[in-house]
């Protein structure tokens, strides 16, 4: 009963944000002016993040690009033996019961 009645109290809970928020009504009802507003403010607020950001040197990028390069080189290396592998032992096993 304890967990009806948690679910049931969330649900409240939502409609009420969404209906004082007007979260429905604004979203069918926006203007373009308020929309275009929205949208320069979200990229001026990405700008600003942007900003922050700590970028990596030149010289971790090449580090870790060669290091995800080797790795991958590594991994398909690793699947062409196996393809080749069990290629091969197909064959052999195939070739002992011939039609």
């Amino acid at each position: 009963m304890l967990a009806g009645a948690a679910r049931h109290d969330a649900g409240w809970r939502y409609q009420t944000f969404v209906t004082k928020r007007g979260w429905r009504g604004s979203l069918r009802s926006s203007s373009s002016a308020s929309g275009w507003r929205r949208t320069t403010s979200f990229i001026s607020e990405v700008v600003t993040e942007l900003k922050k950001v700590l970028w990596p040197g030149k010289n971790e990028v090449v580090t870790y690009s060669s290091g995800v390069i080797g790795v991958v080189c590594a991994i398909a290396a690793l699947i062409w033996v196996l393809d080749w592998a069990f290629r091969n032992l197909t064959t052999y096993v195939l070739a002992l019961y011939p039609k």
